[in-house]
């Protein structure tokens, strides 16, 4: 290991907010593919990207710099342990938003899905953390008390 990973090390909260867009982009691709294929080909990258190859090469060469994927001319790629590390906090953070965004606030399935994978690029830990517990608290309601304000709630925006 060349200590990339360290400075990008999960042990730092910040880790995620260092990376672009773009690259965070790159990373939950890569993810994707391997899931489905054990490795991603930049070809395919570059088709669920839609953008060129060359692109995904330029990309690939700065990922491979921060050591969380591995990857050499013609090969396959594959995520490091960082890499994937990367990959499972986003995933986290996109199932947080979702279900929030679904059952808290009774917005449909695709919506909900389409709108966690945005905000999860630009909202911190912190305010994830938070909107985790929160939603915990309401659904833990033993009670039930907070279970039907959602309920009266997502019934009201449904009939509008």
């Amino acid at each position: 290991m060349h200590g990339g990973c360290y400075s990008y090390s999960l042990m730092n909260s910040n880790t995620i907010e260092k990376l672009s867009m773009t690259q965070l982009q790159y990373i939950e691709t890569i993810h994707s593919l391997c899931l489905r294929h054990e490795h991603a080909h930049t070809k395919d990258i570059a088709d669920m990207l839609n953008v060129k190859m060359s692109s995904v090469v330029d990309a690939l060469k700065g990922l491979v710099k921060l050591e969380l994927i591995d990857y050499r001319v013609r090969q396959p790629v594959t995520l490091t342990t960082c890499g994937i590390e990367v990959a499972n906090v986003l995933s986290e953070r996109h199932e947080v938003f979702a279900d929030f965004f679904r059952n808290i606030l009774g917005l449909d399935a695709q919506y909900s899905e389409n709108i966690a994978s945005n905000i999860k690029h630009v909202i911190d830990d912190k305010v994830r953390s938070r909107l985790s517990d929160f939603n915990s608290f309401l659904k833990e309601d033993s009670g039930g008390f907070y279970a039907k304000i959602i309920n009266k709630f997502t019934d009201n925006k449904k009939q509008e």
